[in-house]
């Protein structure tokens, strides 16, 4: 349903300099779309060779509800050290919860090498006072650099087809559990309260051929819990790799990835950013973490979901109370664009399923 527009929030969409020419018609018709639906107005900023403190002092000062990152745009890094039963543990990942978190502080920045980086990064060692995320957060990032202007104009392309309602899947979620130690029954139960068509499958029937399977079927959410690696999945017949995504191009719009930094978009060709980015008429947002961990307490995010929040609220409820925890949230992130709601199809129009048709 279209809002009245009297309590319109902002949104600051903030893109790559670089590519802001090319994807000039598409942001527009983004900030048009936004505009008829009468929830959000956009403002539209480019990054010219900005820097992340200059990124967080802009959102400080706008007093915008959330934030789209549109390219190649500065990344936060954060360092973590783990006392564990098998010694210390390091953890460099990518923090998204620094452009989420207006007023905590950040700081003992130092030198670090992530293990996929061929170079040190710059990154935050102390996170502390209020941890919790302030505004929505949205990143669209392109899995391949020389690709990036043909898919993140797919991608504005689909978001606008989904918005007026001109492609929709069968209104239904696959949750797939292969690992049921990452929390995936947690969230089903949540998932219900959204999708009245679930199929779950669970140990021991999973399997890469099994699960590849399934993609042509079409849903509108999946849930997949599975050991992963930026590029990979694994599963006891085999590993799903991220070729497979771009090429097969499976037909899901909405997802949840429970696995090791499956949306670490710092690495080139992660399967989580190919799930969302695919060149393909499916993929709209995922959230995953871009570290050595899991997705945890989907359940709160399902909710939210279903009381017809958007992507970016239920992700912001998902981590508030929880950010402080580092060994099971640091990292966590939101591939797509945070202001999508997940409706039920009688709110649309023209419902159609194509087949799934590789290209």
């Amino acid at each position: 349903m279209k809002s009245s527009g009297e309590n319109k929030r902002e949104i600051d969409v903030i893109i790559e300099a670089g590519i802001y020419r090319q994807l000039y018609e598409h942001l527009i018709r983004y900030k048009t779309d936004l505009e008829n639906e009468g929830e959000y107005e956009a403002r539209i900023f480019q990054c010219n060779d900005c820097t992340k403190e200059q990124i967080k002092t802009l959102l400080i000062n706008s007093g915008s509800s959330g934030v789209l990152m549109v390219g190649d745009l500065p990344v936060a890094w954060f360092r973590n050290v783990f006392d564990t039963a098998s010694g210390m543990i390091e953890y460099v990942y990518p923090d998204d919860l620094y452009y989420m978190d207006l007023n905590g502080e950040w700081g003992g920045e130092m030198s670090a090498l992530p293990w996929w980086k061929e170079a040190p990064v710059t990154c935050f060692t102390i996170h502390q006072g209020d941890v919790n995320p302030e505004i929505i957060f949205g990143r669209l990032v392109s899995p391949t650099q020389d690709k990036e202007v043909e898919l993140l104009t797919n991608y504005f392309r689909k978001n606008h087809n989904y918005r007026t309602g001109n492609f929709v899947l069968p209104f239904r979620s696959l949750n797939y559990l292969q690992n049921d130690g990452l929390e995936g029954w947690e969230c089903v139960e949540a998932i219900g309260r959204i999708f009245p068509v679930m199929e779950t499958v669970d140990l021991p029937i999973t399997s890469k051929a099994d699960y590849l399977s399934r993609w042509t079927k079409g849903y509108e959410n999946l849930l997949v819990s599975s050991h992963a690696g930026g590029k990979t999945q694994y599963f006891p017949d085999g590993v799903v790799f991220f070729y497979e995504v771009r090429d097969r191009k499976p037909a899901f719009n909405f997802y949840t990835l429970h696995g090791c930094a499956i949306a670490n978009y710092t690495e080139d060709d992660c399967i989580g950013v190919w799930y969302v980015f695919q060149n393909s008429n499916y993929g709209l947002a995922a959230n995953g973490t871009t570290k050595i961990s899991c997705v945890y307490d989907s359940e709160v995010f399902y909710n939210a979901l279903a009381e017809s929040k958007n992507i970016g609220e239920a992700f912001k409820l998902q981590y508030t109370g929880r950010a402080w925890d580092r060994w099971c949230f640091g990292g966590f992130t939101s591939l797509g664009d945070p202001t999508l709601k997940i409706l039920p199809h009688e709110n649309k129009v023209n419902l159609v399923f194509l087949p799934l048709v590789r290209r």
